[in-house]
């Protein structure tokens, strides 16, 4: 019997290129996709064929004010309450913790995330500061200079979020790494009616490829045309309209699409 190999977290983003990231650029570490498929195809045959794997992604698209999450409490504090002014958090009501690597700065935690600082002492959440895509290492006078290669819209809350999920900060693009992932892996998934992409909050551009479509739910259940397949009369009624839309042919490419997507 063949011996099963257990794939860490570390091993795999190390495997696929990903674990660059911290060390170079968010554009140079995720141009490489091909490393996703040579990875996929070595640790496939560790693996018996029924067991299932996923990689899941978190997105977190709101807005944080992460300068009054993590907060220094040391000598730096008196730095952060006047720049912060009237949204300082008092230094008494911060919930401390214990970072073992920062240099000479203690820390605190906004007094409403008890949670986040018993997971962080339990050492099962660190936190990663001062994080954001470069199309290239960039120094402070590199930056003033206006010359250096900066991504699109640097300031812009918009562009950044969709940076991180296409993994192209210098365009906006249409497709995102998870989805140029699924393009070139889809021949891996052993049923073609599931898409390689299921979406747990409603569409996004992550997940988008150029052949692969995501599956997309929200809290209302898979999102498309509403009263579709309905068994109320008028509802029966548009259903059968749109089944006849979606049997034509169009010559046009965008009504093509259109129909192919929705048919998927």
């Amino acid at each position: 019997m063949e011996e099963k190999k257990n794939i860490s977290r570390r091993r795999f983003l190390g495997t696929t290129s990903c674990a660059a990231v911290g060390y170079t650029t968010l554009f140079s570490s995720l141009l490489n996709l091909k490393a996703f498929e040579a990875a996929a195809a070595d640790n496939s045959a560790l693996l018996p064929n029924d067991e299932y794997r996923a990689l899941i992604c978190l997105m977190l698209g709101g807005g944080n004010d992460s300068y009054n999450m993590l907060i220094p409490t040391g000598d730096a504090y008196s730095d952060y309450a006047v720049t912060r002014s009237n949204l300082a958090i008092p230094l008494g009501d911060l919930l401390t913790i214990s970072p073992i690597n920062t240099p000479g700065t203690d820390y605190g935690i906004h007094p409403s995330m008890p949670e986040l600082q018993q997971l962080f002492n339990d050492e099962k959440v660190s936190f990663i500061a001062n994080v954001g895509s470069m199309i290239e290492p960039t120094t402070r006078d590199q930056y003033y200079s206006g010359l250096h290669p900066l991504p699109l819209g640097l300031y812009s809350h918009a562009d950044q979020a969709q940076q991180w999920q296409t993994g192209r900060p210098d365009e906006r693009s249409a497709t995102g790494w998870g989805g140029r992932m699924s393009d070139m892996i889809q021949s891996m998934n052993t049923n073609e009616n599931i898409s390689m992409n299921i979406s747990l909050s409603g569409t996004n551009i992550f997940q988008r490829g150029q052949d692969t479509v995501e599956f997309a739910i929200s809290n209302q259940g898979s999102l498309g045309i509403a009263g579709y397949g309905d068994t109320w009369v008028a509802n029966q009624i548009r259903s059968q309209a749109i089944d006849n839309m979606l049997d034509q042919s169009y010559a046009d490419i965008y009504k093509s699409t259109y129909v192919n997507t929705i048919k998927d």
